[in-house]
């Protein structure tokens, strides 16, 4: 097995374990029953992510990295029909044009798991599962009247977006060419034979390689256009909600650059439409090997948010609670009582309905675990600066006497 062979299983193998892992830091917090859309999402995830990694294999194993680009109109005119490298270079472009549709699915794939894992922080109904149904209802009555209610208008905004571009792209990919079949043409050259297909037809410079699909700059800039301008806008959706947080500016520059993974997505993206541009002959070899590397950087930062409460915990073994702590609080905050049917408030961070009696009133503070990195009692849920914890509350005023 090849190095790119070895490479590519590898990381096929470490995103599939990233992704179960990710179901299963869900799993401990909700239970089975309590999966959301985000958490089947990313599962499905993974059969075009393993598709897409075959595919790119294929394209060097099986087709030698041979495409219908590269070539010269005299050696087109003398490659025969019945001869290997013929096939291989038809072979080789139709796994191309496979190999890119599973590029784009996969990664638009993730941009949707992450838009509906943002529609589950948001959504006041979804983010308090645990809470009965008056206590959801008076939490979704807050959040309306505090303006959270538009974070929904921009992910709905979110979901058209991501699937606009999708049918965008996979149209551009098998359609951008006037017939589909001169995708993987050899003679005459697809790229200047569009008169076959359209008389009169003057084709400009920027049009030459559209029927080559390894080559074609529509596909390269539309799909790095398309893949920043809607990485950008989901990294735009929490992030003002967690600067808001009331948490410490380590924490929230912390908590943002966990949700702000895709631009890791990003840079990779821009990369591979470098190499290909810059080497017509080796440049699509190696854009099948930094897509498997964009995926499983997609992969990982998408999970990132979900496993960071169940890595912190592990990390606490070895580090110790003095970075990693939310606060130093033990039990209920000063100048309150429990009221339960036992003495035993070991659990009490576990419970999101309490009823407390506050004789110095005020609000609890809003810490990390209600913003969706919990040790693993409660739910997902971003709550901005200044929201009432969930909860049934009696504030009391309380005469002492003495006679």
């Amino acid at each position: 097995m090849d190095l790119f062979a070895t490479e590519a299983f590898t990381l096929l193998a470490v995103g599939i374990a990233v992704i179960l892992f990710r179901t299963y830091a869900r799993v401990k917090v909700v239970g089975w029953k309590g999966l959301e859309a985000d958490d089947f999402l990313m599962l499905l995830v993974i059969i075009p992510y393993s598709i897409e990694t075959s595919i790119a294999y294929a394209t060097g194993a099986s087709a030698k990295g041979l495409m219908n680009s590269g070539m010269t109109d005299q050696e087109r005119a003398a490659l025969s029909h019945e001869s290997e490298e013929y096939k291989l270079r038809v072979l080789g472009s139709k796994l191309h044009i496979s190999g890119w549709t599973l590029y784009v699915t996969t990664l638009w794939m993730i941009k949707v798991t992450l838009c509906a894992f943002y529609v589950r922080l948001t959504c006041p109904a979804k983010a308090h599962t645990s809470v009965n149904y008056s206590g959801r209802r008076a939490v979704a009555d807050y959040y309306l009247k505090a303006g959270l209610n538009g974070y929904r208008i921009r992910l709905i905004i979110g979901f058209l977006l991501i699937i606009v571009t999708y049918l965008v792209l996979v149209f551009c990919i098998f359609f951008v060419c006037p017939k589909v079949s001169m995708n993987w043409q050899i003679y005459p050259d697809p790229g200047t034979s569009f008169t076959e297909v359209v008389p009169d037809l003057t084709v400009p410079a920027f049009a030459t390689d559209l029927c080559q699909p390894a080559l074609s700059k529509v596909n390269i800039f539309l799909t790095v256009v398309l893949n920043v301008v809607t990485d950008v806008y989901l990294i735009f959706i929490p992030i003002p909600m967690l600067w808001h947080a009331q948490l410490p500016v380590v924490k929230r520059i912390g908590l943002i650059m966990v949700f702000s993974g895709a631009i890791f997505v990003t840079v990779a993206g821009i990369l591979r439409c470098v190499l290909i541009l810059q080497s017509p002959i080796t440049g699509p070899r190696q854009s099948a090997s930094w897509a498997v590397r964009e995926t499983f950087v997609a992969v990982v930062t998408s999970s990132m948010p979900m496993i960071w409460a169940v890595l912190r915990n592990w990390l606490r073994r070895f580090v110790g609670s003095a970075l990693l702590s939310d606060k130093k609080t033990t039990g209920p905050e000063p100048g309150s009582f429990m009221l339960g049917e036992s003495g035993n408030t070991s659990n009490w961070r576990k419970h999101q309905i309490q009823t407390t009696i506050i004789a110095n009133g005020g609000e609890r503070p809003i810490n990390e675990d209600t913003v969706g990195f919990n040790d693993g009692g409660s739910e997902d849920g971003i709550i901005p600066k200044g929201t009432p914890a969930c909860g049934i509350k009696k504030n009391v005023e309380v005469t002492i006497s003495i006679r």
